[in-house]
C-alpha cells in the first residue's frame, strides 16, 4: 500500500484526540446546563414566603413520594410545628389515616408515571386536629433538565372551609398568579375544540408572542406542520385518557421552530370533559447539546474504528495481492493455482463481510433474514472466538444438536455473538470462564423477557455467561443506551450492546440480562424457532433461481466502474444473454437511441456521475417501454431511501455471479 493511501490511517490518532476533546467540552457544557437547572430549581425556595401566606396547602415531593417541602398551612394540617419537619417524610408518617395515605401515594404515582397533571381530585383527609374534611387536590409533575420526571408539586384547598374563606380568595388567587407568572414553563388550557383558553406569560419570552395574541387561537397555528398530526393525536388521546408527554416543535413569531415538551391532563366538571390543561417546557437548547454530543461521540467512535478497520483491510489486501503476484510470476502447478485462487476468494469474502459489518454499524445495510442453524454458526465461529477472547479465558461452547433453526441475518447474529464475547472478555481482565450455549425452550403461556412479552411457542435460547466483575443496578438500567459505556475513554464506543439489542428485536426475539457485582453476567437471547414448513420454503426459494438462469434477452449494462462492468458483461455472456455496455448514463441513452430491437433489461448502478440510475431508467423506458430495470449499489440505504429504488428490483454489492444471473432471470420472467 502506498504512503499516500496510508495517510488517513496515520491521521486517525489526531482525529481521535480532537474528537475526545470535543466530547469533553460538550460534557462540561452539559454539566453547566444541569447546574443552571438545579440553580433555577433552588430559586423556587425563594417563593416560600408567598407559599406560607396562602390559605392554599402547597407541597412538593421527590420521585419516591417523599416530601421535599411544604408551606405553613400544609404543615398545620399535618400536625407539624414547622414546614421544615416534613422533609424526608412520607404520607404514612403524617396525621392522615392509612387508607388516605394509600390513596395519596396512588395519585402521586399516577401523576408521575403518566407524566400528566392530576387536577381537581376530591379526597378525604383526617387532619391532626382530629377533624375529617373534604379536600380538592391538584398535582403537576416536575422535570429535570433532560425532561425526566423527578417528582411533583401539589396543592389543595379544604372544601368545607370554602364559605368562610370566600372573602379571602382574592389573596390566594393573586399569590397563585404570582407563582405561575414566575415559572419558566408555559402553563396552558385548551377547550374541547382545541382553542387556547389560557396561556401563562412565559410564552412571550420563548416565542415572542404576547399571551393576548395567543388566547382564543387554535393551537394548530403555532405547531410546526411536520409535527401537527402528532400534536393533534396527543390532544385527542388526552381528551379520552391519561397520555404520556410528547415533544413537538412550535413556531415563534420570527418563524423559527423550538422543541417543546408538553404534558397535559383532561379537565372535567360534573363528569363532562371541558378541555385540557398542561405544562410546556422548552427543550431546544437541551436537544441541541445532546445532538452535538452524539455527533462528537460518533466521530470518536469512528476514530477508534479507523485503526482496526485499516489493520484488517491491510491484512486482506496483503493476502489478495500476494497470491495474485505469485500466480502471475511464473506458471504454477494446478494445485498451487487452485489453492491460491481459493485463498484470494476467501480473503475477498472476509473483506465483504467487514464491509457489511461497517454498514450494519452505520445502519445502512439491508437485513437479509434466512434460516440459520445457531449450532452451525457457533461451530464455525469457535476458533475465531478462541483467538478473540485470548488464552486466559476458558471458552466453553455448548451447542445443542436439537436446537433447530431461527430466521435472522447470519452476519448480524455473528455480530451479536462477537459483541457479547468481547464484552465478557473485557469484564474478565485477569482471566475467567466464558460459556456460550444454545438450547430449545417451550413456553406454554406468554412470558415477559426483558422489557417485553413473548407469545407462547418454541424458542432457541442463546446464552452468553461470564464470571467477570458484573454490573450494578444503575449500570444495568442503561446498558442498551447508544454510546453508554463503563469502559475508560478510548477503550469502548458504547455501541455494542445497542447494536445487539436492535438486531435481536429486528429478528423478532427478546434479550434479558442477569448480573450483579462479583458474580458475573448472563445474557439470554430468545429467537423464535422455525417450523419445518418455513425451512422448506427457504430451501425451495434458494434452489429455484439456479434451475433457470440462462436466457437470450438483450441486456444493457450501465456501470461507471470498468472492472465491475466487465465482470457483469462476462457473466451475462456466459449465460447466453446479448449484452450492450455503457460506461455512463449519456452513453447508455445514445446506445438506446441507435438500437431498433427491444432492450429487455437495464442493469444500472444507482449512483453515477451526472445522472442517477432511477433518472436514467425514466428516460430510457420512455424510449423503450418494455424495458425492465435492475438496480445495483454498494449502499443499500442510499438506494432504497433517498433514490426511492424498489427492493424487489435491487441487488446489493458485493454479490456472487449466481445471485446476479438469478436476479436477472427473475425480473425478466416477471415481465412475461
Amino acid at each position: 500500500m502506498s504512503a499516500h493511501a496510508q495517510t488517513p490511517v496515520g491521521d486517525a490518532p489526531e482525529r481521535l484526540r480532537q474528537a475526545q476533546e470535543r466530547v469533553a467540552a460538550l460534557e462540561d457544557q452539559l454539566r453547566r446546563e444541569r447546574r443552571r437547572r438545579r440553580e433555577a430549581e433552588d430559586r423556587l425556595e425563594g417563593l416560600r414566603t408567598i407559599f406560607d401566606a396562602l390559605p392554599l396547602r402547597i407541597f412538593w415531593k421527590d420521585r419516591n413520594c417523599s416530601y421535599r417541602g411544604c408551606n405553613a398551612a400544609f404543615a398545620a394540617d399535618a400536625g407539624l410545628s414547622s414546614a421544615a419537619q416534613v422533609v424526608g417524610m412520607t404520607d404514612y408518617d403524617l396525621a392522615w389515616s392509612r387508607q388516605e395515605a394509600d390513596l395519596y401515594r396512588e395519585c402521586d404515582q399516577r401523576a408521575m408515571w403518566t407524566d400528566s397533571p392530576c387536577l381537581n381530585l376530591q379526597e378525604s383527609q383526617l387532619q391532626a386536629s382530629g377533624r375529617s374534611v373534604l379536600i380538592e387536590t391538584s398535582r403537576v409533575p416536575l422535570h429535570d433538565g433532560y425532561g425526566k420526571v423527578t417528582g411533583l408539586v401539589g396543592l389543595y384547598r379544604v372544601c368545607s372551609e370554602a364559605a368562610s374563606d370566600a372573602a379571602s380568595l382574592s389573596g390566594p388567587q393573586e399569590g397563585f398568579r404570582d407563582l405561575v407568572e414566575n415559572l419558566n414553563e408555559i402553563l396552558f388550557t385548551l377547550d374541547t375544540q382545541g382553542s387556547i383558553r389560557y396561556i401563562s406569560p412565559a410564552i412571550e419570552a420563548i416565542t415572542g408572542y404576547h399571551p393576548s395574541e395567543v388566547i382564543g387561537q387554535l393551537f394548530h397555528r403555532f405547531v410546526h406542520k411536520d409535527d401537527l398530526a402528532l400534536a393533534q393525536r396527543h390532544v385527542d388521546s388526552t381528551m379520552r385518557a391519561p397520555t404520556p408527554a410528547i415533544e413537538v416543535r412550535i413556531l415563534t413569531r420570527s418563524g423559527q421552530s423550538r422543541w417543546m415538551r408538553s404534558s397535559s391532563r383532561v379537565i372535567q366538571r360534573d363528569g363532562r370533559v371541558q378541555g385540557i390543561v398542561g405544562v410546556i417546557s422548552d427543550m431546544t437548547e437541551q436537544r441541541a447539546l445532546e445532538q452535538q454530543l452524539r455527533q462528537a461521540q460518533k466521530m470518536e467512535a469512528i476514530g477508534q474504528l479507523a485503526g482496526g478497520v485499516a489493520h484488517d483491510f491491510n491484512n486482506l489486501l496483503t493476502t489478495i495481492l500476494g497470491y495474485c503476484d505469485l500466480l502471475l510470476m511464473e506458471p504454477a502447478k494446478e494445485s498451487v493455482r487452485i489453492r491460491g485462487l481459493g485463498q484470494i476468494r476467501k480473503a475477498a469474502q472476509s473483506a465483504a463481510m467487514l464491509t457489511q459489518q461497517l454498514l450494519a454499524f452505520s445502519r445502512k445495510r439491508l437485513s437479509a433474514p434466512q434460516s440459520v442453524d445457531l449450532c452451525t454458526v457457533l461451530g464455525d465461529m469457535r476458533e475465531m472466538l478462541k483467538c478473540l477472547t485470548g488464552e486466559n479465558i476458558d471458552l466453553r461452547v455448548r451447542a445443542s444438536g436439537q436446537a433447530g433453526t431461527v430466521r435472522c441475518d447470519p452476519a448480524q447474529i455473528e455480530q451479536v455473538i462477537i459483541n457479547l464475547a468481547v464484552n465478557a472478555r473485557d469484564a474478565m481482565s485477569s482471566g475467567g470462564r466464558l460459556s456460550i450455549e444454545t438450547e430449545v425452550v417451550e413456553f406454554e403461556r406468554a412470558q415477559f423477557i426483558g422489557d417485553a412479552q413473548l407469545p407462547p411457542g418454541a424458542y432457541v435460547r442463546l446464552s452468553v455467561t461470564d464470571n467477570g466483575m458484573g454490573m450494578d443496578e444503575a449500570t444495568l438500567a442503561r446498558i442498551y443506551e447508544p454510546f453508554f459505556t463503563t469502559k475508560e475513554k478510548g477503550k469502548g464506543t458504547g455501541l455494542g450492546l445497542a447494536m445487539v439489542y436492535g438486531i435481536v428485536e429486528q429478528s423478532g426475539g427478546r434479550i434479558e440480562v442477569e448480573s450483579r457485582p462479583g458474580w458475573g453476567t448472563r445474557f439470554s437471547i430468545y429467537l423464535p424457532r422455525e417450523t419445518s414448513a418455513q425451512q422448506g420454503q427457504d430451501a425451495f426459494a434458494e434452489e429455484a433461481p439456479r434451475q433457470n438462469s440462462y436466457g437470450n434477452e438483450r441486456v444493457l449494462v450501465v456501470e461507471d466502474d470498468q472492472a465491475v462492468r466487465s465482470l457483469l458483461s462476462e457473466v451475462l455472456n456466459q449465460n447466453g444473454y446479448r449484452v450492450l455496455e455503457a460506461s455512463h448514463p449519456e452513453n447508455a441513452l445514445r446506445t438506446a437511441e441507435r438500437v431498433s430491437e427491444p432492450i429487455d433489461l437495464l442493469v444500472a448502478d444507482v449512483v453515477m456521475p451526472t445522472m442517477s440510475g432511477p433518472q436514467l431508467a425514466a428516460r430510457l423506458t420512455a424510449m423503450h417501454p418494455e424495458t425492465r430495470v435492475l438496480y445495483i449499489s454498494g449502499y443499500a440505504a442510499d438506494a432504497l431511501g433517498r433514490h426511492g429504488v424498489p427492493e424487489a428490483a435491487f441487488l446489493q454489492k458485493p454479490y456472487l455471479p449466481d445471485a446476479f444471473v438469478a436476479k436477472v432471470r427473475q425480473l425478466l420472467d416477471e415481465s412475461c
